[in-house]
């Protein structure tokens, strides 16, 4: 199978997200240099956003880093418009371009994470408050059905079989049911 120190280093060299760089950071105690920029970004980025009552799902740092491409997925309670990504990009690039963490050219993409996306964290299902939706639970096979009453806390369902609570820790993920 190979060195477990040589496979983890190979895999923290191609995240290309902030929690999963934040993590080989902590286990190696070094960053690569993706990995230092996409910490620099999130920071950066999460306060700016919010000043537009959004927030940040995900930030990408993708491609080759002479001309990275940098994706920066938000979201909000109801869904973003692209109105919202417009506004949102012209600030970041205006705030990008004044403090210059990405020293070469770069393309900014500022989109919603899509209705497709997993829900994953407990802001993931507040979000979606109102909406039905299929869990996979941890350890079990089957799903569960529902529309999500409250996140708050513990994850909480109107089923067929009647309202259940889950915590969130008992959560594999969910999906958005059309």
């Amino acid at each position: 199978m190979g060195n477990p120190l040589t496979l983890l280093r190979s895999w923290c060299r191609s995240v290309t997200n902030a929690a999963a760089a934040n993590e080989c950071c902590g286990k190696r105690g070094v960053c690569t240099e993706r990995e230092e920029l996409i910490s620099r970004l999130t920071s950066l980025v999460t306060p700016i956003i919010g000043e537009f009552g959004v927030e940040l799902v995900e930030l990408q740092v993708i491609g080759r880093m002479q001309r990275p491409i940098l994706r920066v997925f938000v979201d909000k309670i109801g869904g973003v418009t692209m109105d919202d990504c417009a506004v949102v990009s012209r600030r970041l690039a205006l705030e990008l371009d004044t403090v210059d963490i990405i020293e070469t050219s770069y393309t900014l993409e500022v989109s919603s994470p899509g209705l497709d996306r997993p829900l994953l964290t407990p802001a993931d299902f507040h979000r979606r408050e109102g909406k039905e939706v299929r869990l996979r639970i941890k350890g079990c096979k089957k799903t569960i059905d529902g529309t999500i009453v409250s996140a708050d806390g513990r994850l909480i369902l109107d089923t067929p079989a009647g309202r259940q609570e889950f915590a969130f820790a008992e959560v594999e993920q969910g999906l958005l049911k059309f």
